[in-house]
């Protein structure tokens, strides 16, 4: 009985922020994890903040 509370307790959390309107997926709650120093296209540092721009993201995370 008690894991069925604490999963409705949870069901409740996420979906009452969407319901509020706070959807997780929106751009400026979503955050580019580990854009890695190389790619096929060859980018640079100002290239690679150019293409997240572009993209709508204004966060990153970086791990190395």
């Amino acid at each position: 009985m008690r894991w069925i509370s604490i999963a409705l307790l949870s069901v409740c959390l996420i979906c009452g922020r969407t319901c509020l309107g706070e959807s997780p997926w929106e751009t400026d709650r979503l955050v580019a994890w580990c854009i890695v120093p190389f790619d096929a296209a060859g980018r640079g540092p100002e290239e690679r903040a150019a293409m997240l721009r572009q993209l709508g993201l204004r966060r990153l995370a970086y791990d190395y």
